[in-house]
């Protein structure tokens, strides 16, 4: 890799960036239909119960996430946009705190005018959706099968989230097509 040097010093902004880009696409991965969501139930910052399995008919995008996490910070506008966007629509927007903290959570989440639910997450969810790194990112379609899974964040993958929301969208207000019955 050709690295100019200024100073002395590498242009660490660009290794950094061309770094960040390559380990995010490489965790951005299609996760087969038969892949189900795990299921689980969380405090929100109000102390209300939020359950996977309840919002079957609904498209789910997670955001697994930290206040201490510089990209998970960036990443937080965007979320609070696709919110916005898809706020009259069959889509849930839930964001779970891997800190662990209900108190933490919801400052942050006050600070930053946060418009979905945030749930206080723990190490068995975590460990479910085997989260190694955040941010971490999850589409659910209406059947509760994982569609797409985004590990990390760049800027300008919002675009992607909006694509795959939408298309988990549309794909279930497709009408079930028959199999024909075979008379002979």
């Amino acid at each position: 890799m050709d690295m100019q040097i200024y100073g002395g010093y590498m242009n660490v902004h660009k290794l950094m960036t061309v770094a960040l880009a390559v380990l995010v696409f490489a965790g951005v991965a299609a996760i087969g239909a038969e892949n189900m969501a795990p299921d689980f139930s969380l405090k929100d910052t109000t102390g209300k119960t939020v359950t996977l399995s309840t919002l079957r008919g609904k498209v789910v995008f997670v955001d697994f996430w930290a206040s201490w996490c510089p990209p998970c910070r960036m990443s937080i506008p965007k979320v609070k946009q696709l919110q916005e966007k898809f706020k009259d629509s069959k889509v849930v927007i839930l964001g779970i705190n891997v800190e662990n903290d209900a108190g933490i959570a919801a400052n942050f989440a006050r600070k930053e005018r946060i418009n979905y639910a945030i749930l206080t997450g723990n190490e068995k969810v975590e460990r479910a959706y085997r989260v190694s790194g955040i941010p971490a990112f999850l589409v659910i379609d209406t059947e509760g099968r994982i569609v797409k899974r985004y590990d990390g964040y760049f800027p300008g993958m919002e675009k992607e989230w909006d694509k795959i929301i939408t298309e988990a969208l549309q794909e279930q207000k497709k009408p079930a097509t028959a199999k024909p019955i075979k008379t002979k």
